[in-house]
């Protein structure tokens, strides 16, 4: 019966990995597994979009998870991998008013119009990707959160009927209804 590991060119690898405050030799166990028994990620030519996940044993039987795109990873205070947050590799096509498109990189396209790639991520069905994820979620609250302010502001506003005890004009025409 075939295995996961069939074929895999990271299975069974020697791999140097930072533990504590030095590197330290450990050996691809096995790809890891999620809880219904499937293959964690998907294989792609592109190291950026390689999901998949290893389980690494070290010389001393301590097992950690490794991600394939080991160069979107960092370590974090335990020494296990943890995803970095770049945007790296990722280009979006946009339309410009003028009617021509280009390529424009993530990063410089996230700066200046950063709800607008947030929708069109959720959208499209990318904002799971790790390019994505660490900040799209953020933003989208950030916009729900300035909208409610918004309402509040001019619900409270509407409500002031009289300032210093005078009445105050909504409108031009109730301006000249009280003139």
């Amino acid at each position: 019966m075939p295995t996961p590991e069939n074929g895999d060119e990271y299975v069974n690898a020697e791999v140097m990995l930072p533990r504590g405050n030095a590197m330290q030799r450990g050996r691809v166990v096995k790809r890891n597994l999620d809880d219904d028994g499937n293959i964690v990620g998907t294989a792609n030519a592109n190291p950026i979009l390689d999901t998949r996940v290893y389980e690494v044993m070290f010389p001393d039987g301590e097992v950690t998870e490794l991600a394939a795109n080991i160069e979107q990873q960092k370590t974090n205070h335990n020494g296990r991998p943890s995803i970095r947050n770049s945007t790296a590799g990722w280009k979006l096509c946009c339309q410009w008013l003028d009617g021509s498109t280009s390529w424009v990189r993530l990063s410089e396209i996230k700066e200046s119009h950063p709800v607008q790639v947030a929708e069109y991520a959720v959208a499209a069905g990318i904002d799971h990707e790790p390019a994505f994820n660490w900040w799209v979620r953020h933003v989208l609250k950030k916009r729900d959160r300035i909208i409610a302010q918004v309402k509040q502001r001019n619900a409270r506003y509407l409500k002031k009927t009289h300032k210093f005890g005078i009445e105050m004009p909504k409108s031009v025409q109730e301006a000249l209804e009280l003139d």
